[in-house]
Order: C-alpha cells, then sequence, then structure tokens
C-alpha cells in the first residue's frame, strides 16, 4: 500500500516538474525572441499578443503587458513631445541694415537721416529701420547716432553711425568774362560759324560761354560753346538748339534725320560728336572748320586743356562717334 502510494506521488511529482519545466522553457523562449528581435522591445511589444502568452503561460504576463502598454504609452507621448520640438523652428536671425557710417550735412539744412536705408530680413517682411539718438542740425559737430530694426520674432539690430553737420561752404562766384570780339563775317551760315569759332580760340575755362547759357559756375561747357556759336551766327534755334547736355543736342539733330554715322566726310559748318568714354553714345562736340588730307580739323571748347582749341583728327579715328548736319541751306 505504501509502495503504491509512493510510486503515485513520484508520478506526480514527475509530471509537476515537467509542467514547470515547459513553463520555464516557453518563457526563456520568449525572453530570447524579444531580445533577438530589435523591434520587440518593451515599448513595442503588442498587448493582443502578450495577453495570449499570458492566457496561455501565467497571470504574471499580464503584469508585463500592462507595464509594456504603459511604456508604449509613454513613448507614444515622448515621440510627440519630440515631434513638436522638430517642428517648431525658432526664427533667431536678426534683420540686417543697410546703411551708410557716414552722414555729411550743412547747418540748417533739412535733412532725412532715413531716405536711403534699408532692411531686409530672412523672413521677407518689410521692417523700417528707427533713429535712436540726439543731434543738433543748427548746430556743428559730430554727433553718434544709431539705426535699429526689429523683426516680429523680436530679434533687435542695432548699427552706430555718425551724423557730421558742417557750415556750409562760402559761395564764390565766378566773375563774368566777356568773350574776345566776335569778327563781322560775311558770308554763309557755315562760314559765320567757323569764322567765330576760330576768333574763341585760346578762351580758357569757358567762362563766357556757360555763364551766357545761365549757369553761375563752371559746368563741362563744349555743348554752351557751340551754342554761343550758333547764337552770335544768328543760327540759333534756327538751325541749332540751344543745349548744354550733348546727348540732347544730339537727340535734336536725331529726331530731324540730320544725323550721320563716322563713315560720312564732314563740311565745314557741320558738327561733330564724339565718345571718349567708349559708352556707345555721345559725350563731347565740336565744331568742323574742314576736311583734308584724310583729316576733319575741329574746332572744339572745354578740351583736356579747358580752353577752345583747333585739334585734327583721322576720319576713321575710333573715338568719333557721328556727326550732324544743320540744314544751313
Amino acid at each position: 500500500m505504501v509502495n503504491s502510494y509512493r510510486r503515485g506521488f513520484d508520478y506526480n511529482m514527475k509530471r509537476y516538474r515537467v509542467y514547470v519545466l515547459i513553463v520555464v522553457i516557453l518563457s526563456a523562449l520568449l525572453i530570447c525572441e524579444i531580445k533577438y528581435d530589435n523591434s520587440m522591445s518593451l515599448d513595442s511589444i503588442n498587448i493582443n499578443t502578450l495577453d495570449s502568452v499570458s492566457t496561455k503561460y501565467s497571470d504574471g504576463f499580464i503584469a508585463l503587458a500592462n507595464s509594456a502598454n504603459k511604456s508604449q504609452n509613454k513613448r507614444k507621448r515622448l515621440k510627440e513631445v519630440e515631434f513638436d520640438k522638430e517642428t517648431i523652428e525658432l526664427d533667431t536671425e536678426k534683420p540686417v541694415i543697410n546703411f551708410k557710417k557716414k552722414i555729411y550735412s550743412t547747418v540748417g539744412n533739412k535733412i532725412n537721416l532715413l531716405k536711403k536705408v534699408t532692411v531686409t530680413d530672412n523672413s521677407g517682411e518689410e521692417i523700417k529701420a528707427t533713429v535712436e539718438g540726439e543731434y543738433d542740425i543748427n548746430t556743428v559737430g559730430t554727433y553718434k547716432l544709431k539705426y535699429v530694426a526689429i523683426d516680429s520674432s523680436n530679434n533687435k539690430a542695432e548699427e552706430e553711425f555718425k551724423l557730421i553737420v558742417q557750415e556750409p561752404a562760402p559761395v564764390v562766384e565766378t566773375p563774368v568774362v566777356s568773350a574776345p570780339q566776335v569778327p563781322v563775317v560775311v558770308g554763309t551760315m557755315r562760314q559765320k560759324m567757323v569764322a567765330i569759332a576760330k576768333s574763341q580760340v585760346g578762351v580758357y575755362n569757358g567762362n563766357p560761354y556757360w555763364s551766357w547759357y545761365g549757369f553761375k559756375s563752371r559746368v563741362e561747357w563744349c555743348a554752351t560753346f557751340v551754342s554761343w556759336t550758333a547764337n552770335e551766327a544768328g543760327a540759333l534755334n534756327t538751325y541749332i538748339p540751344k543745349f548744354a547736355a550733348v546727348r540732347s543736342g544730339y537727340s535734336y539733330f536725331y529726331k530731324r534725320g540730320q544725323t550721320r554715322g563716322k563713315s560720312y566726310i564732314p563740311s565745314a559748318g557741320d558738327l561733330i560728336f564724339f565718345d571718349w568714354g567708349n559708352r556707345g553714345r555721345a559725350g563731347h562736340v565740336g565744331l568742323v572748320e574742314k576736311v583734308e588730307g584724310g583729316k576733319v580739323y575741329v574746332i572744339e571748347g572745354n578740351t583736356n586743356n579747358n580752353k577752345v582749341e583747333n585739334r585734327s583728327y583721322a576720319l576713321n579715328h575710333k573715338n568719333i562717334y557721328g556727326y550732324a548736319v544743320p540744314s544751313y541751306e
């Protein structure tokens, strides 16, 4: 009887040990699988899978499932926070102020310190600068001021500059100088233009011509010299316009079909235009005296010697822009 009972007991103990061993082996296999597969972390374990496993093997897995569920929810919240941090871009770049470091003015002269000041910003928004600091436009001195610009993200740019207020320069009026006596010329209008222009050779600084035109101080005076000559010859506003800008004079003749290219052979009294800067436009003018020996002889004012001079150029000179042919006859 005792032996029978002992055998039954031993049998049951063996069967119990087998069950325990099976549970241990299955648990170990599950843990190994979780460790082997990086995607199967506690944070990413599917709750349904854990519920199934816990039902099959032990109630202890329910606690594991709950822990995984909490960890997964926590990770989800962390990811949402991280996502927000990545998508929110903070603008920390301050605007750029474009300005001059020194501004000059004279006493009593109204001045706009923001006239040529611009502000650029990475946001593309329109930003206006302001001026900080005190100054007195009626008092001579150097004033240290500051440009300030703030964008919508409250980024602030500051740039220092100086306002220099000076005494106005004394006004010096150039005395009017009379032109040399103009000869009485009998002949065609072309002959009169040439003779009067030649009578002025040697005049320095062009005072008689630009003051006649109406200027109170010296200007570039080659065109005013031609206009003055036309006035003395009786050709002004009839054959030749009153002009001080070379391009406006050339335009006058061009609109009337009275211009010619540099290949044209000019006659006495024609106007010759030069392009000394190779800019593709007329910038200097003189009066043709004659053509002889493949050269054009010119009387021109405001030469590089600041005089009225006789000069000559090859007909194919690279700086001849063209000619104007007034309708004298």
